[in-house]
Formats: C-alpha cells, sequence, structure tokens
C-alpha cells in the first residue's frame, strides 16, 4: 500500500467518525436535561417552549432520594425504553429537576394552539383538535403504536410513545395510549392529556393523583 493510499484511508476514517460524533450530538436538542441518576433527555423546541422528547425514567428526586409512587409498566424493566416509568402525581412533582417545571394546563394549552387548536376547544374536556391531527403532530412513528396510530406524524419531534397508565393495582392500554400529567389541579384531581392509536386529536379531563402516568417537563422560561 502506497503513502498515499494510506493517507486517503486515515482521510476517510477521520471522516466517517466525525461524521458519526455529529450525527450524535445532533439527537439531543440543546438544553438537554439530565436527571439526578444521570439520565440525559433529548428535548425539542415547539414555538416558545422547550419540552422533553422522551418520558422520564428516574427513580431519584434532584436531591438524591428514593421516590416514591413510580412504576414500570408490569412490572417489566423492558418496558423503560422507551416508554420510560409511570408516576403519581406527586411523583411526577418531586423528580422534577431545577430550571424545568411539570406543565401546567396553560403550558398544553400554548403548544395546542400553537399546532393549530382552534382557542374555542382549547378549554374542551375530551378529544379536541382531531381537525387539525393535534395528537398526531405529538405521536411517535413506529411499530410501538398499536395500529392504525391515526393521524402519527411526530412533525413536532415530542416523539410521544403509548406508554399506558397504572390505575390501582392494573396496567392498562400499553400500545394503545399515551397520559400525560399536567400540575393544574381541578377540585381533588389533576388534569392530564391523552393521546390515542385510532383518534388524530388530543384528549382532555381530570384523574385522580395517585394513577400512574408518563411525565413529560417542559422547561422555565
Amino acid at each position: 500500500m502506497t503513502k498515499f493510499t494510506t493517507l486517503a484511508l486515515a482521510v476517510l476514517v477521520l471522516s466517517l467518525w466525525l461524521g458519526a460524533c455529529s450525527s450524535t450530538k445532533e439527537e439531543i436538542t440543546e438544553p438537554a436535561l439530565t436527571d439526578a441518576e444521570g439520565y440525559v433527555y433529548k428535548t425539542v423546541t415547539i414555538g416558545n417552549q422547550v419540552w422533553m422528547a422522551e418520558n422520564l425514567r428516574t427513580r431519584k428526586t434532584p436531591q438524591n432520594t428514593d421516590l416514591t409512587g413510580v412504576s414500570v409498566y408490569a412490572g417489566s424493566e423492558s418496558y423503560i425504553t422507551p416508554c420510560g416509568l409511570l408516576y403519581t402525581h406527586a411523583a411526577a412533582e418531586a423528580a422534577c429537576p431545577s430550571g424545568w417545571h411539570l406543565p401546567t394546563d396553560a403550558d398544553w394549552i400554548e403548544l395546542e394552539t400553537h399546532l393549530g387548536m382552534p382557542s374555542s376547544e382549547s378549554e374542551a374536556v375530551g378529544y379536541r383538535g382531531v381537525d387539525q391531527s393535534i395528537g398526531g403532530k405529538l405521536k411517535a412513528v413506529d411499530t410501538q403504536w398499536a395500529s392504525p396510530n391515526t393521524g402519527a406524524t411526530n412533525i413536532t419531534g415530542f416523539n410521544a410513545f403509548s406508554s399506558g397508565r397504572k390505575q390501582g393495582a392494573s396496567y392498562t392500554n400499553y400500545r394503545l395510549s399515551a397520559y400525560f400529567w399536567t400540575s393544574t389541579a381541578s377540585g381533588d384531581l389533576k388534569i392530564y392529556r391523552m393521546l390515542s392509536n385510532d383518534n388524530a386529536g388530543i384528549w382532555r379531563y381530570t384523574e385522580s393523583p395517585e394513577t400512574g402516568y408518563s411525565v413529560r417537563y417542559v422547561k422555565n422560561k
């Protein structure tokens, strides 16, 4: 092998290595979020907000103490990637790192409005933004969602997975629905959002804070 050939090969290998490093870095949108256990989460900017683009999966508070009210779907550790863990409302609040917060109902409405939801539907209960495919713009496009995964485009990069929920001792709706807490109360209940495999809209309603849902934080402005 000539010196020229050796040099050319070295340059090619270096270029490929740099390209791989660059590609990996670009998978995480700055500023990334890091939890108490060192997990680093992708984030995405949507409008004027920065959201987590993955579900929370820590079992620790920012002070590195153990969380209560955290569960893994059906007790299966294989579920954690990419679906994360399920949190009671108190656990979702306690796990939040500095500089971020559990989104309010108003935070979700800001996101939905940015994606085209009419103001007349923003505070309604049940499915909203169906015609604008608000839920479809947030849902991951992959086989983890059960068919038909109606309207899913994930054009926002929010990357919502159908992680199901925990109600009492029962785990339900894996591959069918994704549930996310808000910090907003309605009496003794908490407002949440839900995406479904068979609807392009986004569901808004209330639930007991003891239910286990997925968690996404939004960055403080």
